[in-house]
This record gives C-alpha cells, structure tokens and sequence, in this order.
C-alpha cells in the first residue's frame, strides 16, 4: 500500500473516511462541498499525507504540520492533524512512514497528536509507542 503526499484531488475521495471517522465533530457534519474547502484550506500550511490501497481507496491519513524547532535545527516539532483510519494496519503503516521521513529531517522529534475525546486512535498511536501528555478540557 504506497504511502504518499496527497494531491487536492484527492480530497473528494478523503471525505467519506474523515466523515466517519470524526462524525461528532462539526466540521465534518457539513456537506462535502464544505468539508472539501476546508481541507484545501489546510493543504496551504501542512503536508497531507495517505495510504492508498491498489483500488485506489484510502485507508489512512493526516494532515502534517511544521510548528517549531531549536536554534540549530537538529529538534523539530510537529503535529498530525486531522489522524483518520479505516483499519489498524492502515494507521500503523501511515504512522510508521511519516515518522521515518520526520526523523530524516532532524536528529531529533517530538510529535503532537491532538484527538478527540474516546477516539480509536488514541489506542492505535499508543501502541505505536506514543503517550498521552495531558487532556484538554
């Protein structure tokens, strides 16, 4: 399943993924119009990345955003937006990949991961070694 930065066509096809996976929350409650401007929205600051099967389905993605790093540049710190998934392999694949390109580009990382509350991927990303700092309220 090849791993790769999304293009903007590829948003229409992400919609029924992030309607389901994130049906409580607002944004993705709009229509597909509206859900598809703002995912273009994102595109311009962050990196999109998904995991396409060979029929073309998406089975994983997020947004990835730059937000910080140290003097020299050897620490960065990111975030993955928007995490959605259809299966656990999907996201554990999509997860392993980003994290081997951020670590080509620094000698250290730190990633932030922001879900929402009972979300699947809280299970998914810890056991993909991650751990949960705090809860916002």
């Amino acid at each position: 399943m090849p791993i790769r930065e999304a293009a903007t066509a590829d948003l229409k096809g992400i919609i029924p993924l992030y309607k389901t996976f994130f049906s409580s929350e607002e944004e993705f409650r709009k229509s597909d119009e509206e859900i598809e401007r703002f995912l273009k929205s994102l595109t311009g600051s962050q990196k999109f990345m998904i995991l396409e099967r060979a029929d073309n389905s998406i089975g994983a993605c997020l947004f990835l955003e730059s937000f910080g790093q140290n003097k020299a540049g050897s620490h960065k710190l990111w975030r993955y937006n928007y995490f959605a998934f259809d299966s656990v392999k999907a996201a554990s694949m999509l997860i392993e990949e980003v994290e081997m390109q951020l670590s080509q580009q620094s000698a250290t990382i730190k990633v932030e991961l922001v879900l929402p509350e009972g979300s699947k991927a809280i299970s998914i990303v810890k056991s993909n070694g991650y751990h949960m700092e705090g809860k916002l309220e």
